[in-house]
């Protein structure tokens, strides 16, 4: 992909085009989004395509999905001259390298995900991991592979589960009793707003206790909430590949029962990705990966970047 001061200035202008062509799929609707018609939004990508030496959609039939390139160039200029050409510069540099970009929660990398996926990267290939805490919405995110917890599979995308879910509430040690109505329970208020049905709310339906009573710490991510348990502050709510480790190490103890969880997590990726070959294999060798995870994992990729 080229890039150069003067080039950036005219991908600016096109910006709006082609931010509304990745948010609709469609030329019709980013014209109407825009108020020109959709042979302008087309004459205008072509335009793009032509200057950058680089396709930026995929056409199939009447839908536009954004490439890789287009992707990117989306998710990282910030509408500002000095982003785009940060954006064109960050370009050309992964032209000269090939890099898998995988997206997850900040949870998952921290937990599983930055042990993970060293191990079932092809040699030689850059790595590329981006935090991103919305649950389905790959359309203007920057990423080849995304790992998702939800209630899948998704419209539109290659999707495979990772993982079945329980939810199990854990403990730094045995002490913890939740029938003790003065239990602290760990409370990550995401898990009830999300959709996930992974939170409490979840556990007590599922359980048929009644846990109204006990005292809540409340905190924003998941990750929080283990991390709150593992140092003695109460109670919170385990799930594979999140808890695995700390429950092999006895740093965690189950002190409730399992409950399924009609979440699950998902690896997706776009069916029409170039590399979808690529992408199913490496899909299919996380879901083989052993849980807990040893340590140190084979192959480990030393230039992996963290966004």
């Amino acid at each position: 992909m080229k890039a150069d001061h003067h080039i950036a200035a005219r991908v600016l202008q096109a910006m709006p085009f082609l931010t509304a062509l990745a948010r609709t799929g469609s030329f019709t609707a980013a014209g109407a989004a825009l108020g020109v018609d959709q042979s302008a939004v087309s004459h205008r990508i072509r335009q793009l395509e032509t200057l950058l030496g680089t396709a930026l959609f995929d056409r199939d039939g009447r839908v536009a999905v954004p490439t890789a390139a287009g992707r990117s160039l989306v998710a990282l200029s910030n509408g500002t001259l000095r982003g785009v050409d940060a954006a064109l510069r960050e370009l050309a540099a992964r032209d000269a390298r090939e890099v898998l970009t995988v997206s997850m929660s900040a949870t998952l990398a921290n937990l599983w995900g930055m042990a993970a996926l060293p191990a079932v990267t092809p040699h030689g290939m850059g790595l590329e991991i981006i935090a991103d805490e919305r649950l389905s919405d790959l359309g203007l995110n920057a990423s080849d592979l995304a790992i998702r917890f939800g209630i899948g599979p998704y419209e539109g995308l290659e999707t495979i589960e990772l993982s079945s879910v329980t939810l199990t509430p854990m403990a730094a040690t045995h002490d913890f009793e939740l029938a003790d109505p003065d239990a602290v329970l760990i409370q990550d208020r995401s898990c009830d707003q999300d959709g996930t049905q992974s939170g409490w709310d979840r556990y007590e339906d599922a359980s048929g206790l009644s846990l109204s009573q006990n005292p809540r710490m409340s905190v924003t991510r998941t990750d929080m909430a283990i991390q709150a348990a593992l140092a003695g502050h109460g109670t919170a709510l385990g799930r594979p590949l999140l808890t695995d480790a700390a429950v092999a190490a006895g740093r965690l103890v189950a002190v409730g029962k399992p409950v399924d969880c009609p979440s699950r997590y998902w690896i997706c990726f776009r069916r029409n990705d170039p590399r979808r070959d690529l992408l199913r294999d490496m899909a299919e060798a996380l879901c083989a990966l052993p849980r807990p995870l040893p340590r140190p994992l084979p192959r480990p990729l030393p230039a992996a970047r963290i966004s």
